[in-house]
């Protein structure tokens, strides 16, 4: 970014008992131009996020600190703020102006509890980041995977999930409104299937690529296969499927 490559770095302390994370900053010829202070140590880097000037850090043990780091000046890092919260994200997404969208599990104080969870973080203020908004699966998990991440215009984001509980697995579409994470819909895959490997939308149809493994009754051994479907993003409804 403007000459310069900036990094964050999880390392081990010189006598391997706990983790340091540092921001690094090399100029154009490699050298190291600045470094940090050690900061989230004991935890390990989760998600990192580079928006312009600014840079945004999850580490996680217990619990999910977000840092903001002000890169102004390449030379002399500066952390803003910091944020304390259960569970952690894995991955960050810019969400308009002033907002960051985090994609992770969901815990308590304690540690992670089995959830999953999107957080709409507030980061107009680099030095008081707060958690705008969630919304929470209770046992379940979201793909934290960049690459599972789809946008949809401007606002609009689509998140591939299973939910343990009911035993559903599909995709999530959801908009950051005012300040809110607002569902908009759910496709779901047919119950045999396993895994949402894939999505994909065009204009207003989402298409889905699942697999599925399990033991029929029926023909008394394991059955396997792949299939694509397709949805309408608005309702979530299911308009055709193709297995191949």
């Amino acid at each position: 970014y403007n000459g310069t490559l900036r990094l964050v770095l999880e390392c081990w302390n010189r006598d391997a008992t706990r983790t340091e994370n540092y921001l690094v900053v090399l100029d154009d010829d490699m050298k190291v131009l600045s470094q940090t202070e050690p900061f989230g140590e004991t935890e390990t880097v989760e998600s990192v996020r580079f928006s312009e000037n600014l840079c945004y850090v999850v580490t996680f043990y217990q619990t999910d600190p977000l840092f903001v780091f002000d890169l102004t000046d390449p030379a002399n890092p500066v952390k803003r703020g910091e944020l304390k919260l259960p569970g952690f994200s894995a991955y960050l997404h810019p969400a308009g102006e002033g907002y960051m969208v985090g994609i992770g599990q969901d815990g308590t104080d304690d540690g992670l509890n089995g959830g999953a969870k999107i957080s709409l973080f507030d980061v107009s203020d680099p030095e008081n980041p707060v958690e705008a908004d969630k919304i929470v699966l209770s046992e379940g998990w979201f793909d934290s995977d960049h690459k599972s991440f789809i946008t949809r215009g401007e606002n609009g984001f689509i998140v591939t999930f299973c939910e343990w509980k009911g035993d559903k697995r599909g995709a999530l579409y959801f908009t950051v409104e005012d300040g809110r994470l607002v569902e908009q819909s759910r496709s779901i895959v047919p119950e045999n299937c396993v895994n949402t490997e894939k999505a994909l939308f065009i204009n207003d149809i989402l298409f889905l690529y699942a697999t599925w493994d399990y033991f029929s009754d029926t023909d008394d051994a394991y059955v396997s296969g792949e299939g694509l479907f397709s949805y309408d993003i608005i309702s979530g409804e299911m308009l055709g499927r193709i297995e191949l």
